[in-house]
């Protein structure tokens, strides 16, 4: 995207993205084992490539979470591991983003079977977990699959407790990706994709390094980002929020009823955050 930006904008460019496919080592033959799982059209309802517009009882909506608030997050959630004697595990903005959000939405969404295992899908990039590592500017999918797991009723839990469980699920989840003998469990991953998405998942597209408001493309930086795209894939959008303020924006997809219970959820985990 930053090449193309440049490219658009007459500006000079950078150094050009890595296309080169035999940088990746495949001895296990993944590409075979991808292709051949690939989920058909019966189990996964694809992205049609008309998305120009939203489904009539959908709603798109923005959620702002200011740098303050992610940092009181990881304050609270660093505090309550050590209070439950939990091992010890480092949470990043997008991890304390993911949690809160996460909660919210199975707070919201008000599951009659409050015991089913609900899935948070997110993208892990493995670049710079190869051996040898793969450039920075490599361009090509080079990402594996982070898969959380809980209870519907503990993510959806009031308060600190909901926030947490979601948070060690979503650690436990990434450790289970980039830990040691993860790379064991690559030529599984299509199953456990495909299994989640069959229960219902909230996955997550985009990334906050991508920067998409420092793209010029020759009219000036946008003023504002939406992903459509998440109103026919359930997932949420996640960028770095406006003004490099330090934060982080979300964007989400829901029917208008739904979408005004996870207003009130959010804004009820605003005021509950600001409490502890």
């Amino acid at each position: 995207m930053d090449t193309w930006a440049v490219y658009c904008a007459g500006a000079d460019m950078p150094p050009p993205p890595i296309i080169d496919r035999t940088l990746i080592a495949d001895p296990r033959g993944l590409y075979d084992i991808y292709c051949k799982g690939l989920p058909s059209d019966d189990e996964v309802e694809f992205v049609t490539s008309s998305v120009s517009s939203l489904p009539d009882d959908k709603l798109l909506a923005t959620f702002t979470l200011p740098q303050e608030l992610l940092r009181g997050i990881k304050d609270m959630l660093a505090h309550e591991a050590a209070k439950q004697g939990a091992p010890s595990a480092r949470c990043s903005s997008l991890l304390a983003a993911f949690s809160l959000m996460w909660s919210c939405y199975c707070r919201a969404k008000q599951e009659q079977n409050q015991t089913k295992t609900t899935y948070f899908l997110f993208s892990v990039d493995h670049r710079p977990r190869l051996k040898p590592p793969v450039p920075d500017r490599y361009l090509g999918n080079c990402l594996g699959p982070a898969i959380a797991t809980a209870r519907h009723d503990e993510i959806a839990a009031t308060g600190k407790e909901g926030l947490f469980a979601a948070f060690m699920a979503l650690s436990d989840a990434l450790q289970d990706e980039v830990g040691e003998g993860s790379q064991d469990k690559w030529d599984g991953c299509v199953e456990r994709v495909k299994e989640a998405v069959k229960s219902g998942v909230l996955s997550v597209a985009d990334s906050p390094r991508f920067r998409v408001y420092n793209l010029n493309f020759g009219f000036g930086k946008p003023t504002k980002v939406n992903v459509v795209s998440v109103a026919k894939t359930s997932a949420i959008s996640v960028e770095e929020a406006r003004n490099n303020s330090g934060g982080i924006e979300v964007g989400l997809s829901l029917p208008t009823s739904s979408m005004e219970n996870f207003q009130r959820c959010f804004a009820d985990a605003m005021q509950e955050l600001a409490g502890l």
